[in-house]
């Protein structure tokens, strides 16, 4: 499958058309990140589909099929939308981890919430683990995790584009609480996405659905898993067995 991104699913759908020179009813596409308008130029977001002209003969054989399919879904997701649901093993603590420590308390400084530490750490080669911790968490979280939300697609943007690494963002167990009602969903409803050509989630809000589209590959390889926006604030996973060639 082929990446498009273009303002909005439409155009995108048009890039596809022109590409496969063939009819909108011939393309088979996913939407991998839905378009958003933004407020005041922050926030905005093209839209990415990844598509293919449909009877479309693979030259790869079944397993490497699979595992492109699975690539390519993860290269498209939001960076807000990226996490795991094990913590990798940590790396001692590196110039790079103290200088993003320093400009981030730098950063919160300007903000009226108290918060005792800010703790940062490379996990990965890609992957950057802040936490948060102090009286005023909660009011970090904010209603139904919306200020979260916030802090965390804002720190996303600048330590991707400086720095190059992903963020998981710990704040008062928030993070970690989500993990663990998705482990919770994923145990009640395995059988079920295991037996079943096609399982469809309950809707997820952002953080969740990123969390679960991530543990549901590990815990099921063999099928393809997309997550599939249904509005600004909740997405669904979707679980499918792979399309035969």
């Amino acid at each position: 499958m082929k990446k498009f991104i273009a303002p909005s699913i439409q155009d995108a759908l048009n890039l596809a058309i022109q590409e496969f020179a063939c009819s909108i009813e011939e393309v088979e596409y996913e939407i991998a990140v839905s378009p958003k308008k933004g407020f005041f130029g922050f926030g905005k977001q093209d839209a990415v589909i990844v598509a293919q002209k449909k009877n479309h003969q693979k030259i790869k054989p079944e397993e490497d099929e699979k595992e492109i399919q699975r690539e390519n879904i993860d290269s498209y997701l939001p960076i807000q939308d990226a996490f795991f649901q094990e913590k990798p093993a940590s790396k001692k603590p590196s110039l790079q981890d103290a200088k993003i420590a320093k400009e981030i308390r730098e950063l919160f400084k300007l903000l009226p919430y108290r918060i005792d530490q800010i703790k940062v750490k490379i996990e990965r080669e890609d992957w950057l683990y802040v936490e948060f911790d102090g009286p005023d968490c909660g009011l970090l979280i904010g209603e139904k995790g919306y200020r979260y939300h916030a802090i965390h697609y804002l720190l996303s943007v600048w330590i991707k584009k400086d720095y190059a690494l992903n963020l998981r963002l710990e704040i008062a167990d928030f993070l970690k609480n989500k993990e663990k009602r998705v482990e919770e969903y994923l145990e009640e409803h395995y059988d079920k996405m295991i037996s079943r050509s096609f399982f469809q989630t309950q809707p997820f809000d952002p953080l969740s659905a990123s969390i679960a589209l991530r543990r549901f590959r590990e815990a099921i390889p063999d099928k393809y898993i997309v997550m599939k926006t249904i509005s600004e604030s909740e997405s669904v996973i979707v679980v499918n067995d792979f399309r035969s060639r």
